[in-house]
Formats: structure tokens, sequence, C-alpha cells
């Protein structure tokens, strides 16, 4: 059996990198609203970073075989990524989010009623595609935008994308 891998401060350190990379994912997505995976990997690079400080002497070649194997199962997933990119780009470009904002005011759609909408609709792409990430930079370009205009609580908001992408 394989010994697993300590922390200094215990297992609840480890948690650390987790939450960085949620504070980026945050800070990019909701603060800047920048949709930019080149970013998003450099927050997930530093959380590792900081991460490795707090690994405990003799456990380093373990975490970062830990990291490289998590890297390796995810090229496949790069290349899901790669597309979900290109028509993410796609979608912000032809304004998909300005036609739910005219389709919403034409069906008299409130805030509320649209947050439960775009979860629901969420939940079935992230389902459709098996991606949770990809889902969220499909979705968030789309949704967020016209979610604001359309009156929702930004928070709210935010928070059924993610759900959904990570139900999906």
């Amino acid at each position: 059996m394989e010994q697993k891998l300590k922390f200094r401060g215990g297992w609840g350190i480890a948690f650390i990198p987790v939450a960085i990379f949620l504070f980026f994912c945050v800070l990019y997505f909701i603060v800047f609203k920048a949709f930019e995976m080149y970013a998003l990997a450099m927050g997930g690079f530093v959380a590792l970073m900081i991460g490795a400080i707090f690994v405990q002497k003799g456990n380093y070649e373990r975490y970062w075989h830990s990291v490289y194997e998590g890297v390796r199962e995810a090229v496949p997933i790069a290349v899901l990524l790669f597309i979900i990119g290109m028509f993410s780009e796609l979608i912000k470009a032809t304004n998909i989010s300005g036609g739910f904002v005219w389709i919403a005011r034409l069906l008299d759609v409130d805030g509320g009623f649209f947050t439960a909408f775009t979860f629901l609709a969420v939940c079935i792409i992230a389902t459709a595609t098996g991606s949770s990430i990809g889902s969220l930079f499909t979705c968030f370009p789309i949704f967020y935008p016209a979610g604001v205009l359309l009156g929702c609580d930004p928070a709210f908001l935010a928070g059924a994308i993610v759900s959904g992408a990570i139900f999906g």
C-alpha cells in the first residue's frame, strides 16, 4: 500500500492549494470578468507551488509525482478544452448572451427565474459534455452577462453556473 502524502500542519493544510485555486477562479471569472484559460492555469500553477511549501520533508518527490500523474491524465482533457475554447470564442463573437437577454425580456422573465434556468441549462450542458471546467468556460460568457443585465444577483448567478457545471 502506498504511503499517504503528509503536509506540515496536518491534513487540513492540503486544502490550501484548492482554496488558492478557487480564489483565482473567483478573481478572474467574477471580479475581473476575464475568461482567460492562461490566467487560470497560472493560478493553478501558483496554488501548486504554494502547496509544495507545506509538504513535509521527504514527501516532495511523492507530491510532484502526484502532480505529474494528474497532468498525465489531463492530456485528453486538454484537447477537449482546446476545442471548447474555440467553441467559447465563437459563442462570444456571435453574442448569444444578447440573444438570451432579448428572449428573456420578450417572455418577461425576472432575475430569479433566469438564475434557475441557468442552473438547469448548465447542468444539461455539463452532463452532455462531461467536462465541468469546459462547461464553466462555455457557460460563463453566455449566461453571466445576460443574467446580470436581467437583474440576477451576481453571486447567486455565479453559484448557479458553478453548481450546474459540477453537477454534470
